[in-house]
């Protein structure tokens, strides 16, 4: 089986904990390591600098995104860690990769239950 892990890039070490416990069961897992190495400008400016991407910046996370659509468009299933330091998280990122993978008929998982109502009707599989 092959899953695609979204979630915020501020959350890598959360993303790469979940990939390792994934793998142990036998799955195929984006992102990995190498795809975070050169990640850190970008992090570091719109996570914690809170200031707009410079255009080489910009042009970087477009690659990321383009990638990890890609991903999407070619894996089984789509995990959302939607937990950051313990509180429900979602970035807007991570809804577009939702709303793909929704798109293309892809079965969504939520690491845990949204307090979305729009969240918890993909959650449960009330919509396809």
């Amino acid at each position: 089986m092959s899953i695609v892990i979204v979630g915020s890039f501020k959350n890598k070490s959360g993303i790469l904990e979940k990939r390792k416990e994934l793998l142990k069961d036998g799955c195929n897992v984006f992102p990995d390591e190498k795809f975070f190495e050169g990640a850190g400008p970008i992090i570091r400016a719109h996570h914690f600098d809170k200031k707009p991407l410079s255009p080489s910046l910009l042009t970087r996370l477009a690659e990321r995104e383009r990638t990890y659509l890609e991903e999407i468009l070619l894996c089984d299933l789509v995990y959302v860690l939607n937990e950051k330091d313990g509180d429900e998280h979602i970035w807007l990122a991570t809804a577009i990769e939702i709303g793909y993978a929704l798109a293309l008929g892809i079965p969504i998982v939520f690491h845990r239950e949204p307090t979305d109502q729009h969240l918890k009707i993909i959650s449960r599989g009330l919509i396809r």
